[in-house]
């Protein structure tokens, strides 16, 4: 399950059945939630590209809007609780009004990260120091999977599933570099 989290600066009531027509031929919309300026959408993951599709409807209708697309997560209680840690990120942070996923998020607070954002970057990996060790070192061995292997005292095929985990968790790739100095930035 996946969450769209949608915002305006105006009242969003109006905007309700744009958005649905919008979204509703290439998701599977399982809810959705609103107050007066957002909606937060739950659907089951498809590959659709949303910020092309955000794009075109803030063009169209002229509007100043904010979406954050989220990672996929594997129960509903795990979808809440990290929404809720989005809307603490987004309060913190101020997010101006654009399309956001976990990456674009931290590109541009990569500097001035706190908790909340790095558990909403990491996830299900927040607290795992296996895995954190795991990344710095391979990061630390110039993302050199043998020589980081051997001083983690690993088979090298190990590093490589734990390293291909976090990437198929998070979405971010630790061997392109752009990733690897973002998620650098997070755990050290």
């Amino acid at each position: 399950m996946k969450f769209l989290y949608i915002e305006t600066k105006d009242p969003i009531n109006n905007l309700i059945p744009i958005i649905f027509n919008v979204l509703s031929n290439q998701l599977k919309i399982i809810k959705y939630q609103n107050d007066e300026h957002s909606i937060t959408i739950f659907y089951n993951y498809q590959d659709i590209d949303i910020k092309e599709a955000f794009s075109l409807l803030a063009s169209e209708l002229y509007l100043d809007i904010l979406v954050y697309e989220s990672l996929q997560y594997q129960t509903e209680e795990e979808t809440f609780k990290y929404l809720n840690v989005f809307l603490k990120v987004n309060k913190n942070y101020q997010l101006k009004y654009q399309y956001y996923d976990n990456h674009e998020l931290l590109e541009n607070n990569y500097l001035k990260l706190n908790n909340d954002l790095k558990s909403l970057i990491l996830g299900k990996y927040y607290r795992d120091s296996i895995i954190k060790n795991s990344i710095l070192e391979f990061l630390n061995n110039n993302q050199n999977v043998t020589l980081a292997a051997k001083e983690l005292y690993l088979h090298r095929n190990t590093l490589n599933m734990r390293l291909n985990k976090f990437y198929e968790h998070t979405n971010f790739d630790l061997k392109k570099f752009k990733d690897a100095f973002l998620i650098y930035h997070v755990i050290k």
